[in-house]
């Protein structure tokens, strides 16, 4: 899940248009959800939650380029995805977002 806790609304909703990616994203205006996740304070953080619900990654600081963030999501979450599902659920988020849909809430 990715969660916006820093900038303002649409540019939280241009970012996943800019890095697709199989999971959603939530804007988090006051930092209440970070702050359940034991947030060391280091924006950006990722975290990957498996489907369990169990964090099974964490990673402060920005990756620095698609590749890095690509390989995490395949090392931590998708190990048991091929990588076809893993560029359809890319297209997918591209065609949503074609559509003017997304996966974003406020929390």
């Amino acid at each position: 899940m990715g969660v916006d806790i820093q900038d303002d609304r649409d540019a939280a909703e241009g970012f996943p248009r800019e890095f697709p990616s199989p999971y959603p994203h939530i804007y988090d205006r006051d930092a209440e959800a970070v702050a359940s996740l034991d947030w060391s304070q280091v924006s950006p953080t990722t975290w990957f939650i498996d489907q369990r619900g169990e964090i099974v990654h964490q990673r402060p600081g920005a990756y620095a380029s698609r590749d890095q963030l690509e390989a995490d999501l395949r090392r931590f979450l998708l190990s048991g995805y091929t990588n076809e599902l893993f560029q359809l659920n890319i297209e997918a988020q591209k065609l949503l977002d074609g559509l003017g849909l997304n996966f974003f809430d406020d929390v």
